[in-house]
């Protein structure tokens, strides 16, 4: 087996290939070979994420094998994972560009104050934050009740006679964070 690699423009090309072994028998085949320009796009050029939440964004190529690197013009407010996972750290605005074989497009990406208006939003953004931030996550996470500071949201898990409590959470209505047993805010979103 032979391998040439010829570095060529991109445009149509046609080559011939002779083989012949050694009693003299040959024969000729002609190819025609397209090399194309590489292409990317995001699929949606702009995307609104609420603060806490990730998202994994989605790009057409025509370079399905060569590796796509990203980067976010504001890792404090959105940052970027290799595999093109977004996570909204903080209210604002960034640019996210995705590059492939030279190629870059760019997205734009939104992060957008929340406005939590009942317990199930309260407990979806509390387990965004945790996760985000590495902290444990209770195997049971429900609402509690209501406080002045928000949504209570107790998350705890069951042992055979007990009940191991992780913590009690409440979520304001504009995103604020407070911990109920330490009296004290885990988050203030300004």
């Amino acid at each position: 087996m032979i391998r040439m690699l010829i570095m060529i423009k991109k445009g149509g090309y046609e080559a011939t290939i002779i083989a012949s072994d050694s009693s003299d028998n040959k024969t000729t085949k002609t190819i025609k070979i397209l090399i194309v320009k590489p292409t990317i796009q995001f699929i949606n050029n702009q995307i609104n994420l609420e603060l806490w939440s990730q998202k994994k964004l989605a790009i057409k190529t025509n370079e399905k094998k060569q590796k796509m690197s990203y980067q976010s013009s504001n890792n404090q407010i959105v940052s970027v994972s290799a595999k093109g996972v977004i996570t909204a750290k903080r209210k604002g605005t960034v640019y996210i560009t995705a590059t492939v074989n030279n190629e870059k497009t760019k997205c734009k990406v939104i992060v957008n104050k929340p406005n939590i208006t009942n317990a199930k939003q309260a407990e979806r953004y509390l387990l965004n934050y945790l996760k985000v931030k590495g902290k444990n996550i209770p195997s049971i996470n429900e609402f509690d009740h209501t406080s002045d500071h928000g949504y209570v949201i107790h998350g705890y898990d069951m042992g055979k006679d007990f009940t191991f409590t992780s913590y009690w959470y409440a979520i304001s209505q504009n995103g604020n964070i407070y911990d109920e047993i330490l009296c004290q805010y885990d988050y203030v979103n300004n």
